[in-house]
């Protein structure tokens, strides 16, 4: 399984300000403060009723964040970003396939980029979806990708409950809705999961290839995989970009490093997005995190990195897109 990395960074010289702007943002979508920080894993990122930031120290003019919902976070860059009447950077990695940015310029979408062009697209999905995605993707439509897979998100919870005994299919949904649940009913529901979850698993990957086709095929036909060389550049695209880019960029980097860094096409697409983040003065090792992924770095790691975690935020709201949680 590739990368999922994502991190928002905000344009400010101090992080206070970050914080209470996300406090207001997510007090304002129905969110309220709390005790209690998400498991990393839960939901996938999809969202759930708990929720967690975490806000750097200030570092080169740049106060990054890492959102526990990497589909809603979207939201909070494009507030902060107006209510701060500064920029804001929204990165992420697909599965190591590709990195995009959208870059918010006082509350409104300034500039959108995406490593993998629209015929990338279509060699490497050879199913009906290739061109709506290849278009969401490539004209930036990230939104409206976001909402087909939430559209789908209920279907399939709804779906995998079905897989369940009625019994062990209570237990769970007492644990979903954090409700009190006897506990050896819970560990009756766990030792069922444990020897069930091969089967579940694997049904799982039928219903995401029944409702998003191609996007869960293991290995591409050798024919349809990644072209083995990197596709004509359109420098004047990436001029376009570069423009945008400009007034953020660290003193000193010239025009060919920003061209080179968006026109990369290596095996790992963080690998890119590492070369790029630099130009710009944040750190690279953004590329690789995210606040599930956060984990699995120490705080030597992070510091080593010139990521200072400052602030962690957590609340607890009405979910926005299903719990996924299995056990």
């Amino acid at each position: 399984m590739g990368s999922y990395a994502n991190s928002l960074h905000v344009r400010a010289d101090d992080a206070t300000a970050v914080v209470a702007g996300v406090r207001a943002i997510l007090r304002e979508q129905g969110y309220r403060p709390s005790d209690e920080a998400p498991d990393p894993d839960d939901a996938f990122g999809m969202g759930g009723p708990l929720r967690a930031v975490h806000v750097s120290q200030e570092r080169q003019g740049w106060v990054s964040l890492l959102d526990s919902d990497m589909v809603n976070c979207q939201d909070v860059a494009v507030e902060l970003s107006g209510r701060l009447d500064t920029w804001a950077l929204s990165v992420f990695v697909n599965d190591s396939d590709l990195w995009h940015y959208l870059l918010y310029a006082s509350g409104d979408l300034a500039d959108e980029f995406g490593s993998m062009n629209e015929a990338d697209y279509r060699a490497y999905f050879e199913d009906d979806m290739a061109d709506e995605l290849g278009a969401m993707l490539h004209g930036g439509d990230v939104e409206g990708m976001q909402e087909r897979v939430l559209a789908h998100m209920q279907e399939f919870q709804q779906r995998l409950a079905e897989l369940m005994p009625e019994e062990m299919r209570d237990i769970h949904e007492k644990l979903q809705n954090e409700e009190p649940a006897d506990a050896a009913d819970v560990e009756r529901y766990m030792a069922w999961a444990q020897s069930q979850m091969p089967q579940i698993m694997g049904r799982v990957a039928e219903l995401m290839s029944e409702m998003f086709p191609g996007l869960t095929r293991e290995t591409p036909p050798a024919d349809t995989a990644f072209p083995d060389e990197p596709q004509p550049v359109d420098e004047d695209e990436l001029r376009e970009h570069l423009a945008h880019l400009r007034p953020l960029l660290v003193p000193g980097v010239e025009d060919g490093q920003v061209i080179e860094a968006l026109s990369a096409q290596s095996v790992f697409a963080e690998d890119d997005l590492r070369g790029f983040l630099p130009l710009l003065g944040i750190a690279p090792i953004y590329a690789d995190l995210s606040y599930r992924y956060l984990p699995e770095f120490s705080e030597d790691e992070l510091a080593g990195g010139g990521v200072h975690l400052d602030t962690h935020l957590t609340f607890r709201g009405a979910a926005r897109g299903p719990d996924l949680k299995l056990i």
